[in-house]
């Protein structure tokens, strides 16, 4: 969907550009996020893994952020455990895998 424009072709209206990765890291949920990888329900652990996934593909700072937090040997102990349900093996990988392959300072 296009935005309204003027006579000279512009756009009517700037929306501004809003991180919402920095907005996560700005109210200290990484390390929330870290802890919620350890929990007992696979739903909460998948989504965990999900959310530090995404993170881990954003910026340098944001995937510092990640690896600050501690997260990396839960993950990779989630993966190495072949009790851990595979959707959430499979979204732990992901966030190891962003976190040593991404960053798009």
């Amino acid at each position: 969907q296009q935005q309204p424009q003027d006579a000279n072709g512009n756009a009517k209206f700037h929306f501004p550009i809003v991180d919402f990765t920095e907005i996560i890291l700005e109210c200290d949920a990484v390390p929330c996020l870290r802890r919620l990888v350890g929990h007992h329900n696979r739903e909460i652990q998948k989504e965990a893994c999900w959310t530090l996934s995404n993170i881990a593909a954003g910026t340098a700072s944001q995937i510092q952020a990640v690896i600050d937090s501690g997260a990396i040997r839960p993950l990779v102990d989630l993966v190495n455990n072949d009790l851990t349900d595979k959707e959430v093996r499979s979204e732990a990988c992901w966030v190891v895998l962003n976190a040593t392959s991404c960053g798009n300072d």
